[in-house]
């Protein structure tokens, strides 16, 4: 983004998870109080308002989108995941267990939200499977949802991510519908 500022003409909100926290529970609260504040700061849209998630983040946007798909306009996750494992643990999972087969649950959630998942293939942090899987899933569905998968590529899928123009592009010209009484 500090690359190619051009791309991204947009409030940005970088909301960071606490040291030893992860983003369901606490963080996710804080993520949204922040976007929240930033709109009542700034001039925003809200039928412009976007979900975006890098690893950790990634598995937060997953949570916050599960949880509320209508607020966002699109979504865009980069080396995320939503199935919980040992390796990533979290205080509360994407899809509460209740809910049943994660894929399921999560992809009947966001089946009319725009999104795009990218990772890389070989990423050794955050194997590529939940992202394959809900990518498939979502795809089976007829749901608006693009599935990028980097050759070669580790778990700093963001680089390639952010450095293909047609992800802001693509990102930016989603607008959410508006809700009656909206």
């Amino acid at each position: 983004m500090r690359q190619h500022p051009e791309r991204w003409p947009a409030v940005v909100v970088f909301p960071q998870a606490p040291p030893d926290v992860r983003w369901p529970g606490k963080a996710a609260d804080l993520a949204l109080a922040t976007l929240k504040s930033t709109q009542r700061e700034f001039r925003t849209d809200p039928d412009r308002v976007y979900l975006v998630g890098l690893s950790m983040g990634g598995n937060g946007a997953w949570y916050l989108a599960y949880r509320d798909p209508k607020r966002w306009a699109a979504m865009v996750v980069m080396c995320g995941w939503f199935v919980p494992r040992s390796a990533q643990p979290t205080a509360e999972p994407v899809v509460p267990v209740s809910d049943g087969w994660a894929d399921s649950a999560l992809a009947s959630r966001v089946l009319r939200l725009p999104l795009w998942v990218l990772h890389g293939d070989s990423d050794p942090v955050i194997p590529p499977d939940d992202a394959r899987r809900i990518a498939a899933r979502l795809d089976s569905l007829g749901a608006p949802a693009r599935f990028t998968e980097f050759e070669h590529g580790g778990h700093d899928a963001w680089d390639p991510a952010l450095a293909i123009p047609e992800v802001p592009e693509w990102l930016l010209s989603q607008r959410r519908s508006p809700t009656p009484g909206h």
